[in-house]
């Protein structure tokens, strides 16, 4: 059903262009209703041209009289009354009247109403990463997935626009980033294992490293890189749907010159208020990459089934014996039978990947059933570590023992079960010396005679831990050692990185959502490095210098999201301060300097050095 505009303003400019603002309420039924006020677009202040979420939001001011109050506007709850602005037919804001913002002057009998309207993006700091119905996402999910996931929890179902001209080594510069790497969705959660990250935590945590930015423009959320834009100025954005499926792309021009009036620009400079100021370069900066242990190498810990026919991300090899799973319930049951008959019944989907003295911790959480009377029970289950992914013929398999060594002999793990109830196995298995797959298989439980019921198996979990003094993280810290600054960017901590096994959160995976990551490169250069240091060489390239930071009021509607060169000055600059008048068509804004050009230092003489974390986070000094 199409929304109903219950108020609006329109009105043309002085340039002749129609400018709307529609109002909605959808349990309105009567005439649209004509009103008058003054309406300014504006965007979230910053300092940092590479801060990552840009909110978008209108100012507005309605005018009011006791026949016309508008106290149908004011609610004390979010996301309740949706507004959209278009200037020339065209959408550039779609959102929320904000509450807060709500203000009435009742001195004169005619007076102003005014309001703050904003995309949304400011509530995700407030807002759990769950899905639709408020259940937490499990598995491994695609960047595009993820961040649609987020950005719908702002209450609009808008196309994502992202260029992100950065791929992982082995990636074809044809294909989409955000469409190719997975993340684990369990990482998304506090290290109480309970409390679920929000969704701009989970925004940034995917942008941040890429150097990307999030903003709101033509009703639709777009993604962009400042340092991709200094060299070509037309981004191409790959297009995804609301729900994170990729549609197609387009070509956009950012490129934009301001200048004087009388040298016949347009836009141009107005109101006699332009000034420069400096803002001084950047000497060193530190990225801090925290590893975080996995809470659980499988996923879908809890046996989740959403359909009730299949346990997302576990492989079922035999419904014998298997009890009817429950559409969106969780644990699977299975009957006991008679010992000597066991089945592989359950094993994960995808096998974790562990590297070398990596130790595990099995966790089985279930209820023994009784149907007649108490007898012995066996809890059956298989650990082996496989140097392919699939255990086959042709693979080394290693089996865990009974007295929790490893060695080649086949072998199935059984505990005795003396009790109906609530029971669990937690079995720490000692660190495999080498690197591969790490298989549990879950075969069917077993009873002596007349002992018939059946096991509920509420949670499996396999946990990693390290010993004291074991390594949490690394440490990628740039220095400018020619014409260094002063200026120490604080330390940057990032909870995902590349890795070559599954036993930290922070893993990022290729398009086959199995393998990890390792290098990435970007286009049109040669070369093969983490993503974190492709990151921080970006943030320093970007800072290099000491760069001019020009304010004042321009004549004239321009895109936030251009890259400015301003007559007169050298040097690329980029909009971190917008606000548009719409009756005035004045836009007053601050642009700041970037730069782009490769920074000139080796490797050897300190630029970039690589340490491991083992628990001390040191802001860097500057060396130069």
């Amino acid at each position: 059903m199409a929304d109903t505009v219950k108020y609006y303003i329109t009105h043309s400019d002085i340039e002749g262009i129609e400018h709307r603002l529609n109002i909605y309420d959808n349990t309105y039924t009567g005439e649209s209703i004509q009103i008058d006020g003054r309406i300014t677009l504006t965007y979230a202040e910053t300092d940092d041209a590479l801060e990552c979420i840009r909110g978008q939001g209108l100012s507005v001011e309605l005018e009011a009289n006791s026949n016309l109050t508008f106290n149908d506007l004011w609610t004390e709850e979010e996301k309740t009354i949706k507004v959209d602005y278009k200037r020339d037919n065209v959408i550039l804001f779609v959102g929320w009247l904000n509450p807060e913002g709500f203000f009435e002057n009742y001195v004169d009998t005619n007076w102003l109403v005014s309001f703050d309207c904003v995309d949304g993006l400011g509530y995700l700091k407030d807002l759990s990463f769950v899905d639709a119905n408020g259940f937490p996402i499990v598995g491994r999910k695609s960047y595009a997935e993820i961040l649609a996931i987020a950005l719908q929890r702002t209450g609009l179902h808008q196309y994502i626009f992202a260029d992100i001209q950065i791929r992982y080594t082995g990636l074809s510069t044809v294909l989409d980033i955000l469409s190719n790497v997975y993340a684990n969705t369990e990482r998304y959660k506090k290290d109480d294992d309970a409390t679920i990250m929000d969704c701009e935590e989970v925004i940034r945590d995917i942008l941040e490293p890429f150097g990307a930015c999030l903003t709101s423009y033509n009703g639709a959320w777009h993604i962009y890189k400042p340092n991709q834009l200094y060299f070509n100025t037309e981004a191409r954005f790959d297009i995804y749907s609301w729900e994170g499926n990729l549609i197609t792309n387009i070509p956009f021009d950012t490129d934009l010159t301001i200048g004087s009036e009388w040298n016949g620009f347009y836009p141009h400079h107005c109101s006699a208020n332009q000034k420069v100021e400096n803002k001084s370069s950047l000497g060193a900066y530190r990225i801090n990459y925290k590893y975080g242990l996995s809470q659980s190498l499988v996923q879908n810990q809890y046996l989740y089934s959403e359909g009730g026919v299949s346990i997302e991300h576990w492989t079922i090899n035999s419904m014998t014996n298997v009890l009817p799973l429950t559409p969106g319930g969780s644990g699977i049951r299975i009957t006991a039978v008679s010992s000597g008959s066991e089945i592989n019944q359950l094993e994960p989907a995808l096998a974790p990947i562990i590297t070398d003295a990596t130790a595990v911790e099995i966790y089985i959480s279930y209820t023994w059933t009784l149907l007649f009377f108490e007898a012995y029970k066996w809890l059956n289950y298989r650990i082996i570590v496989s140097d392919k992914i699939l255990p086959d013929a042709t693979a080394t398999i290693y089996y865990l023992q009974e007295d929790l060594t490893w060695g080649t002999t086949d072998y199935t793990q059984q505990t005795q079960v003396w009790s109906s109830g609530s029971h669990q196995v937690k079995t720490p298995i000692k660190p495999f010396s080498g690197d591969g797959y790490f298989y549990l298989q879950l075969y069917t439980p077993t009873h002596s005679f007349n002992g018939a019921g059946y096991f509920t198996f509420n949670q499996i979990r396999l946990t990693p831990f390290q010993n004291t003094g074991a390594i949490i993280g690394e440490f990628h810290t740039f220095q400018k050692l020619d014409k260094p600054s002063a200026k120490v960017k604080d330390v940057v901590t990032v909870a995902t990185g590349d890795n070559i096994a599954d036993i930290y959160e922070g893993t990022i995976y290729k398009n086959d959502s199995i393998t990890p990551t390792e290098t990435w490169n970007r286009k049109g250069y040669v070369e093969s490095k983490s993503l974190l240091r492709i990151m921080g060489e970006e943030t320093m390239r970007l800072n290099q210098l000491s760069s001019r930071i020009f304010s004042g009021d321009v004549y004239g509607y321009f895109n936030y999201m251009s890259t400015v060169t301003i007559s007169g000055f050298d040097g690329v600059f980029i909009p971190i301060e917008y606000s548009y008048d719409i009756k005035s068509n004045i836009t007053s804004a601050k642009f700041r300097q970037i730069y782009g050009n490769e920074i000139n230092e080796q490797d050897d003489d300190g630029f970039y050095e690589f340490n491991y974390d083992y628990g001390n986070t040191v802001k860097p000094t500057i060396k130069g």
